[in-house]
């Protein structure tokens, strides 16, 4: 069994030199009559349906407003619940410096907190570009097809 390397054409006879379907050679030789590669390719039908609609680039577009508000929102919640920085590394009044417990309890909160920050505004403008894509597709199906 082998397959054209021209038009994918799955064939069970080995003896055979060339594909049926196109006339392409075994070995990748462009058949004799060259005709059967410049044949035009039929144009797809065009449908009336548009491929995506406003309310879903609508929907798109506050979802992605919603996520990044939410993710800063909730960064700034977790920022806020950090425990305290010191003022400064010399210990003033008797205040004993922070533990290693305590320094890494404040880094895990910051990188929390700004992880959910930049995760939330990355995903909301990514999905606001995805509504802004389909908006650009639609206005371009309808200038291709203006009777849709």
């Amino acid at each position: 069994m082998w397959e054209c390397k021209y038009c994918g054409h799955k064939t069970n006879d080995d003896n055979l030199q060339e594909c049926p379907n196109c006339g392409t050679g075994k070995d990748w030789k462009p058949p004799a009559d060259v005709q059967a590669f410049n044949q035009e390719v039929p144009e797809a039908p065009a449908t009336s349906a548009v491929p995506i609609d406003t309310a879903m680039t609508t929907f798109l577009r506050l979802a992605g407003m919603a996520l990044a508000l939410f993710g800063i929102m909730a960064g700034i919640m977790i920022l806020s619940n950090a425990p305290a920085a010191p003022a400064s590394t010399v210990p003033l009044y008797g205040d004993p410096l922070p533990t290693q417990i305590q320094s890494a309890t404040r880094t895990v909160y910051l990188v929390l907190g700004w992880a959910q920050i930049i995760g939330g505004v990355t995903g909301g403008v990514l999905l606001y570009t995805v509504a802004c894509i389909g908006d650009a597709v639609r206005d371009l199906w309808k200038a291709q097809f203006p009777d849709s």
